[in-house]
């Protein structure tokens, strides 16, 4: 199975835009297959959850990252740090577009159509 199948069908989401589903508990998103209505969420990694785990917790990460982005251009100034944003953000594209790891999860079975 590749990184962007439907764990339930096996059939590619890549490049779709899946329809949501109410609920979710903890701000999760959910989805539905477009294929075979298996209700799906983000297949979120240990990183993830460590960073943006509550929303506490990603306002904490926002406000660090904020304030270490600051103290490095008054140091280098701002062109190296913007080449060090730009570094971060290859790799944190490069991480999650090359990872084996299956982008959702069934956290339900099929609706029923109509």
């Amino acid at each position: 199975m590749k990184r962007f199948d439907c764990p339930g069908c096996g059939k590619s989401l890549r490049f779709r835009l899946l329809p949501r589903m109410p609920g979710g508990h903890g701000g999760e998103l959910k989805f539905s297959c477009i294929h075979c209505r298996s209700v799906l969420a983000y297949d979120k990694g240990p990183l993830d959850a460590l960073l943006w785990g509550t929303r506490l917790r990603s306002l904490a990460t926002l406000l660090a990252t904020w304030a270490l982005l600051s103290a490095v251009a008054m140091g280098v100034g701002i062109r190296a740090t913007l080449g060090l944003i730009a570094v971060l953000a290859v790799a944190l594209i490069a991480l999650h577009g090359f990872s084996a790891r299956p982008a959702y999860k069934l956290v339900g079975p099929a609706n029923p159509p109509g």
